[in-house]
């Protein structure tokens, strides 16, 4: 899925920086595919300047991949830290 977006993000032809939006990007992985994706997450932001929206409840996954970690609860925001 992930290529799937970013083939449209290429087609798009748009001078802004593109953006990814995932919405629990590592849900029903094993730890082995979880780091993977987490490494392909990382290598997209540094290297093709990708930003990244994504949510989670892996605070772990949160902090390996985020340069910015938004804490909610019922719609309110918590706390906006690095993590």
């Amino acid at each position: 899925m992930i290529a799937s977006a970013l083939a449209q993000l290429d087609e798009g032809g748009s001078s802004d920086a593109p953006v990814l939006l995932l919405d629990e990007p590592t849900a029903s992985l094993d730890l082995r595919y979880q780091l993977e994706v987490a490494a392909l997450l990382r290598r997209l932001h540094e290297r093709r300047h990708v930003t990244i929206v994504l949510t989670t409840h892996d605070l772990r996954f949160a902090a390996a991949v985020c340069t910015r970690v938004m804490l909610l609860s019922e719609g309110r925001l918590l706390a906006e830290e690095a993590p």
